[in-house]
């Protein structure tokens, strides 16, 4: 049987990949309320952070 605090010490995958684009650009919680309004911001924050990357030079 598997230590059940184990289970919830490890990270989440999701969880980091937001935590990576959040903080890449210094976020540390959504600005706005609202889910149309926090998918909105989330969208944008994902076009900046793939565009960021499409444009780094190698």
């Amino acid at each position: 049987m598997r230590n059940i605090s184990t289970f919830f010490a490890k990270p989440r995958q999701g969880q980091s990949a937001v935590k990576l684009k959040m903080s890449f650009f210094g976020y540390t919680h959504f600005l706005l309320k609202g889910l149309a309004k926090v998918r909105t911001e989330w969208s944008l924050t994902t076009l900046a952070y793939n565009l960021k990357w499409a444009f780094a030079s190698p």
